[in-house]
């Protein structure tokens, strides 16, 4: 790891000397995440990164999530075709790059959200402007940049169903049965009991992990940088 990241504050020294960088990682599935201090030093890094960096062969991609920001239209019915929405948001100003029906988890059936990206100023237009689809006015909500991990196995938060070893329970009713089977007891959830499913974002569960995520996340992104380079490799 110590290493991986020397490599990398080396090799961004070398080639790009005025772009200032926080951190690094390795990626599991190859290559490496850089993070600058600001968008202007990653767009910078992206373009003036030359391919024989790193040993050659460099691929560069801008970070997922950090294109065009995305919005949830919740409220439409299935038999909306996404096209169409595009086409009536299109009409009202809002130019979409990206649009997609979002389906059930275990089924695969289309439910009455629809995912949109648009630039900045569009995202802003969305979300102030009544939107009627079918005869069903709709609420948009923005992404949240924060993301609660919460495991489909057990329904608690903090790690992910493949590493889960605690008994199954069902994220509607925190029954054991199985997933796949169509939950028709009443609603309570796994976590604190109450009357929502374990899924729901007003769970007092779900808020209190998402309000401590979200000060750790904006502590981290003022942490200044406190990695030099020189010629010579050190250890911690």
């Amino acid at each position: 790891m110590y290493v991986c990241m020397y490599r990398t504050f080396y090799e961004i020294n070398q080639f790009c000397t005025d772009v200032k960088t926080d951190f690094a990682y390795s990626l599991a599935k190859g290559g490496v995440a850089i993070h600058t201090q600001s968008k202007e030093d990653r767009n910078r890094l992206l373009d003036v990164l030359p391919a024989e960096s790193f040993g050659g062969g460099v691929v560069k991609h801008p970070p997922l999530g950090h294109g065009n920001p995305a919005a949830y239209i919740k409220g439409i019915d299935t038999s909306v075709d996404v096209r169409r929405i595009t086409e009536l948001l299109s009409d009202k100003g809002t130019e979409l790059s990206y649009s997609r029906r979002l389906t059930q988890r275990y089924t695969g059936r289309p439910i009455r959200v629809v995912k949109v990206k648009c630039t900045e100023n569009s995202v802003g237009k969305l979300l102030n402007t009544k939107h009627v689809i079918n005869n069903k006015t709709c609420v948009i909500e923005k992404e949240r940049l924060v993301k609660v991990i919460r495991c489909y196995n057990c329904q608690r938060f903090g790690h992910i169903a493949r590493f889960c070893t605690n008994s199954t329970k069902c994220e509607l009713c925190a029954e054991s049965h199985s997933i796949s089977e169509t939950c028709a007891h009443d609603v309570l959830c796994a976590n604190r009991g109450g009357h929502h499913p374990a899924s729901g974002s007003a769970c007092p569960s779900y808020l209190q992990r998402y309000e401590t995520i979200a000060t750790q996340h904006t502590e981290y992104l003022h942490l200044p940088s406190s990695v030099t380079t020189s010629g010579t490799e050190t250890a911690n």
